[in-house]
C-alpha cells in the first residue's frame, strides 16, 4: 500500500474506534465537572463568559427571529430571490477565470516533428528541412518555418536528437 495512504488509513481507523473529546462535546460535559458553582477565579471567569455568550446569542436572535417570520410570511418573494441569486451565481461561475486567459492572436504555431528514433543528426536535419519546404510550398499563409533539433547550451528543455521543435510564423492578417 502507498505509505501516505496506508498511514492515513491507519489513523482514520484508530481514531474511529474510541470516543474523542474534540469530536464528541456532549461526552466532555459528562467527563469534566463545571466550575460555575465554585467561588474561585475559574468559576467567576466561567460565569462572566456565560453572560457574554448569552448576550451575543440574544443579539443574534433579536435580528434572526423577525427575519425568519418575515420570510415565512413572504415565501414567494423569498423563492424568487433565491432563484435569481442562483441564476446570478451560475452566470458568474460560467465566466469565472476568463479574465486570466488572454485573448492572444500571435499568429505563430509551435509543433514537434518526430523523426525515426536512432536517426543521426544529419538525417534529422534533412527531414526537418523537408518538412519546412513542404509547409512553405503548400501553405501560402506561412511566412517562416524553422526547426530546432536537440538542446541549447543551458538544457532547460532537454530533447533527444529524434525530435525537432518546429516554429511556424504566419503572415499577419490586416
Amino acid at each position: 500500500m502507498f505509505p501516505p495512504h496506508g498511514l492515513h488509513f491507519w489513523v482514520y481507523h484508530a481514531r474511529s474506534h474510541y470516543p474523542l473529546p474534540d469530536i464528541c462535546p456532549s461526552d466532555v460535559s459528562l467527563i469534566f465537572k463545571t466550575t460555575k458553582e465554585q467561588k474561585n477565579w475559574s468559576g467567576k471567569l466561567e460565569r462572566s463568559l456565560e453572560k457574554v455568550g448569552e448576550k451575543i446569542i440574544n443579539g443574534f436572535q433579536l435580528v434572526y427571529l423577525p427575519l425568519l417570520k418575515s420570510a415565512l410570511r413572504h415565501q414567494a418573494i423569498v423563492m424568487i430571490a433565491a432563484i435569481v441569486l442562483l441564476a446570478a451565481a451560475i452566470f458568474t461561475f460560467t465566466r469565472l477565470g476568463g479574465e486570466f486567459i488572454p485573448q492572444l492572436e500571435e499568429g505563430d504555431i509551435a509543433m514537434q516533428a518526430l523523426i525515426r528514433p536512432g536517426s543521426s543528426l544529419s538525417e534529422a536535419i534533412d527531414v526537418s528541412i523537408k518538412i519546412e519546404n513542404i509547409l512553405l510550398e503548400n501553405f501560402p499563409e506561412i511566412k517562416i518555418a524553422l526547426a530546432r533539433i536537440g538542446v541549447a547550451e543551458i538544457p532547460t528543455d532537454p530533447m533527444p536528437m529524434d525530435i525537432a521543435d518546429m516554429f511556424i510564423i504566419l503572415e499577419r492578417q490586416g
